[in-house]
């Protein structure tokens, strides 16, 4: 672990949050972001109905990768605070009341987690077209998770190394 220390929330308030986080961890699950974000775009960049239910059960997938992701950060994040989550969508509730994300960010984060959670435990009762909405209205609230988790590694004492 690369000990890595930040004073004040990334996103603007100045919210004193000191982290002690483990920087390789974090852009690992950047990267993982990321990827997956990326081939969500190209799902969603076509009309639902030329889908095919392999590209609708590859979509669910990178949903709970997505998730699973951005939720590992916002774990670490936590627990680099020496604090704790019941789950992924109290996760992004409890970092959007450290200032850490704006606090729309968090609520919209946390659905994104209940989703997933329905997608993993629910699979049944999924309406395939709203998820496929969801994605596409969604892609922007991770791509700003991925900034504001950027902007945490490039702030702190190992940034420009």
């Amino acid at each position: 672990m690369v000990p890595h220390t930040r004073s004040t929330a990334s996103h603007g308030e100045g919210v004193e949050i000191p982290l002690a986080i483990n920087a390789e961890m974090i852009e690992a699950r950047i990267r993982e972001m990321n990827d997956a974000i990326r081939l969500l775009r190209e799902l969603t960049s076509r009309p639902y109905g030329e889908l095919t239910k392999h590209e609708i059960l590859a979509m669910r997938y990178l949903v709970i990768q997505l998730v699973e992701a951005a939720s590992s950060a916002c774990l670490h994040l936590l627990a680099a605070q020496g604090e704790r989550a019941e789950g992924y969508p109290e996760c992004f509730l409890r970092i959007s009341q450290k200032g850490v994300v704006p606090e729309g960010l968090g609520s919209r984060l946390a659905s994104a987690a209940r989703l997933r959670n329905l997608l993993v435990h629910r699979y049944w009762k999924i309406d395939d077209e709203r998820v496929f909405e969801s994605v596409k209205d969604g892609l922007r609230d991770f791509e700003e998770f991925v900034r504001i988790l950027r902007g945490i590694l490039d702030s702190g004492p190992m940034a420009g190394r």
